[in-house]
């Protein structure tokens, strides 16, 4: 009598060949996953331009001393003070535009010691849609108003 042992199993080339293929579809999908959309990317924008004046006009009023926050229209960069500390740069597929007060030299927004500001209002416009950041001269308060209408102020 023969006995034919038949081993059943993979070789050790069928199990390379399937963690290659899982390790490659799984490379694909988290880089899809981290991808920056042009949304993300306004989003992201919007928030470091709030926090950037919310963080001036709290500076004002620990410091004593009015803090500025400029905008550079031809490089596209917002930041603190004439030589743009901190700058965030517009990503390229937005366009933005500041109305601020005339009597300032460079576009900007000052934040003075006692709660109060220049004023002056960031348009940011994105496929068609505009958003806006209005800061209020009297309070100096931050508010985000989105396309959709929806507003939310920072104290």
């Amino acid at each position: 009598m023969t006995c034919h042992s038949k081993q059943t199993g993979f070789s050790l080339l069928e199990v390379l060949i399937v963690l290659l293929i899982v390790s490659l579809a799984t490379a694909m999908t988290t880089s899809a996953m981290f991808r920056s959309s042009p949304s993300k990317e306004a989003q992201r924008f919007a928030q470091d331009l709030m926090s950037m004046m919310e963080d001036a006009r709290s500076a004002a009023l620990v410091t004593g001393e009015a803090k500025f926050v400029s905008f550079d229209p031809d490089r596209k960069l917002v930041g603190h003070g004439q030589n743009l500390a901190g700058a965030v740069k517009v990503p390229d597929h937005m366009q933005v535009r500041l109305t601020y007060a005339s009597d300032l030299l460079q576009p900007g927004i000052t934040f003075f010691p006692q709660g109060g500001s220049t004023g002056g209002t960031f348009e940011i416009e994105q496929s068609g849609s505009t958003r806006r950041l209005e800061v209020d001269w009297l309070l100096g308060v931050s508010t985000w108003q989105d396309a959709e209408g929806d507003t939310n102020a920072a104290s």
